[in-house]
């Protein structure tokens, strides 16, 4: 067992706000429990691989500066390998990868990595790729994410497209989260996904997901959450006995497929439920199930 612990801390100056401190950790070796904990304050970069199963990365990035151009870059090779991240102000930057395909693997059984994501700011990014190894009956392959944006024109981006069963991702952009943006991708079985936009305008939720042809075991769920006006929701659901249930509050929103004007969200396969409630006025709803045995269920109320 290899433990390597590294903590950085740079000091914030004034005179220093223009020069970005570029931090690189490299953990490759193949191991078990690797750790790695970094503190940065001040516009800074980050990039920090880790490979082996069991890992612990936490990082965080801090200031009270505008537009500080943080940027962490994060690469899990392995198994049950955790993250916990965190940056505080405008214009910073997390990209994520989670890889448990490789041969490194040691708990076979429990393959699934996870992260916890936070970022407090505006313009802030996200962009978590979480890849699998193949679902099978020994190797569920399953993903936790949880995310928390808090302010404007922020964009979150995940992918959990790769096959697995029970891939789980928390999504929540608060406090005036206008003109924010939500992309996820999940592919696989019994996947969960549960987004949460709020308080805000013009902000977009685009989910699809399709079920694993390899796997017997089916049913996604996702459940979408806005509050505010002229918010849209976008869907694409593949499969059987998938869950969809929407709830909008304010004027204006819309639940359609794509960017595309007039498009139509989709349910297709059979079994499927979708549960869609719209509260205050001017609301569209463009959606259809496609297959047998499918229920919706649309209620729209004024406020």
């Amino acid at each position: 067992m290899k433990k390597v612990i590294l903590t950085l801390v740079v000091a914030f100056a004034c005179a220093y706000s223009s020069t970005a401190q570029i931090l690189k950790v490299d953990q490759q070796a193949a191991g078990v429990k690797n750790y790695a904990k970094v503190t940065q304050t001040g516009g800074n970069v980050l990039d920090l691989i880790q490979a082996g199963d069991m890992g612990t990365i936490i990082t965080a990035q801090t200031s009270v500066a505008m537009n500080n151009n943080n940027n962490i870059t994060v690469a899990q090779i392995g198994s049950f390998n955790g993250t916990i991240t965190s940056q505080e102000g405008t214009t910073n930057q997390i990209t994520l990868s989670q890889d448990n395909r490789t041969g490194i693997n040691t708990l076979p059984s429990v393959n699934g990595n996870g992260a916890k994501l936070t970022q407090k700011g505006m313009n802030n990014a996200l962009v978590i790729d979480q890849i699998s190894a193949n679902a099978t009956a020994d190797n569920k392959a399953g993903n936790l994410v949880i995310v928390e944006q808090d302010g404007a024109t922020n964009r979150i981006s995940l992918d959990q497209t790769s096959d697995g069963v029970g891939h789980v991702a928390t999504i929540k952009q608060l406090l005036n989260a206008t003109n924010s943006y939500v992309a996820l991708g999940q592919t696989g079985a019994l996947n969960t996904a549960t987004l949460t936009q709020v308080s805000g305008e013009f902000n977009t939720i685009e989910v699809a997901q399709a079920n694993n042809a390899t796997v017997t075991l089916v049913g996604n769920t996702v459940t979408m959450t806005q509050d505010g006006n002229k918010n849209e929701a976008r869907l694409a659901q593949i499969g059987d006995t998938n869950k969809l249930t929407l709830t909008q509050t304010g004027m204006e929103n819309k639940l359609q497929l794509d960017a595309t004007a007039a498009s139509i969200a989709t349910q297709n396969g059979s079994g499927n439920t979708a549960i869609l409630t719209q509260t205050g006025d001017l609301h569209q709803i463009r959606f259809n199930q496609s297959g047998t045995a499918n229920v919706a269920t649309v209620t729209q109320a004024a406020m």
